[in-house]
């Protein structure tokens, strides 16, 4: 009786101890799942921390600005109120995950951007924009008015009576015959587009004495619509009714005309002899390998 009752003893023992040891190791896991899951929620809701105690600043800075765009441009971009408003965004917190998103959604609608190209943000707080950049080239005059564009026609944010524009030493674009577009959008109609090919080619490629001697492209005749004897473009220059008859855009002379190159050099070669222009009320650099100065009508 003895040994039966050692044997059925020791046979009721062992389940009496596993279940101990389950509950030990169940008390484990369940220490192991609670830790774990307030690790886990600690940071899902970190951002919600971060807004609940104030959020963190972040700051806007600019990457490989082109030196032709000047601090009142980028300035002018953060401060926009009426297109597009980084305010709220400025007041968002920089653990915000759609805050790079978010930014280069608002800065695309910028005017003065062409395109963004990436945003990046960093441990210290500061977003990293990358964008292409409209650079103002001159103004577009029309009905008294001038509206400043990039070299594509794109207008932009500023405008100005035509009467104060010389103070700005541009050689502006004359003439248009499409009225102007929203801020944002480029001019319609190919005159625009051709004077701006020349304005850009002058502004690049003239001597600036002979610059200075120019104030306006006139498109009035793009494609002949007034006569086919001026030709497309003409040149105003600082003398009252004294204009250059230039003729097609750079780029779009095809051997039908000199190419802008020689018309230029033709009108360089007799300034810097004589220091002016001839002194008639048009001059023709068009065909021949001369200025031709012929009679007004």
């Amino acid at each position: 009786m003895k040994h039966n009752t050692r044997r059925t003893t020791a046979r009721t023992g062992a389940p009496a101890q596993s279940r101990d040891a389950a509950g030990r190791w169940g008390l484990a896991i369940l220490w192991i799942g609670t830790l774990a899951g307030i690790v886990l929620g600690v940071r899902a809701l970190e951002p919600y921390a971060h807004a609940a105690g104030g959020a963190e600043p972040w700051r806007l800075q600019w990457v490989q600005v082109p030196a032709t765009i000047e601090d009142w441009v980028l300035s002018e971009i953060q401060n926009e109120r009426q297109t597009y408003d980084l305010r709220p965004l400025f007041a968002a917190d920089v653990h915000t995950p759609e805050l790079c998103m978010r930014l280069a959604e608002e800065l695309s609608k910028s005017p003065w951007i062409a395109s963004v190209e990436r945003i990046s943000k960093q441990a210290d707080g500061l977003a990293n924009v990358h964008a292409q950049f409209r650079r103002y080239l001159t103004f577009v005059v029309r009905d008294g008015m001038g509206y400043l564009v990039d070299d594509s026609g794109v207008r932009l944010p500023r405008q100005h009576l035509a009467s104060t524009l010389d103070a700005y030493g541009m050689v502006l674009v004359e003439g248009a015959r499409e009225a102007p577009p929203e801020v944002g959008r480029p001019w319609p109609g190919g005159d625009v587009a051709a004077g701006l090919k020349l304005v850009k080619f002058l502004s690049e490629q003239c001597p600036p004495a002979l610059l200075t001697y120019f104030r306006a492209v006139d498109v009035t005749n793009f494609k002949d619509r007034l006569n086919r004897r001026d030709g497309w473009l003409k040149i105003r220059t600082l003398h009252s009714n004294r204009y250059i008859l230039w003729g097609l855009p750079p780029g779009e002379e095809f051997g039908i005309e000199s190419n802008a190159s020689r018309k230029l050099a033709l009108l360089w070669a007799h300034y810097s002899k004589y220091g002016q222009l001839p002194s008639r009320d048009r001059i023709d650099v068009r065909d021949a390998d001369s200025i031709a100065v012929p009679q007004t009508p």
